[in-house]
């Protein structure tokens, strides 16, 4: 077939816009197969979201954050008691 190898495109060297290509199976039988599907150009895909599904995903993401921040704070009291005992055994073991 020569250049375009039976692809009409751009990434076989072809002027084509992609649109579909030939058909060599069957023999040449038929000429063209599109590759758009069967929808018209003008009806576009619609996406329908479940309104109570979202405001429990979205306040489950601020649950999380609320938990993350509590657990973060009570482990860096943890380690500030640490710390405080820490320095008050190295001043005792200064002082004698």
């Amino acid at each position: 077939m020569g250049k375009t190898d039976g692809y009409k495109g751009k990434a076989r060297g072809g002027k084509g816009k992609g649109k579909g290509k030939y058909n060599d199976r069957d023999g040449g039988k038929t000429k063209f197969i599109t590759t758009k599907g069967s929808r018209p150009k003008h009806e576009k895909l619609e996406i329908k979201f479940n309104p109570a599904k979202r405001v429990e995903y979205l306040t489950g993401l601020s649950a999380k954050k609320k938990e993350r921040r509590a657990f973060g704070l009570a482990m860096q009291k943890v380690k500030d008691r640490k710390a405080r005992l820490e320095d008050r055994r190295g001043q005792k073991e200064a002082i004698t």
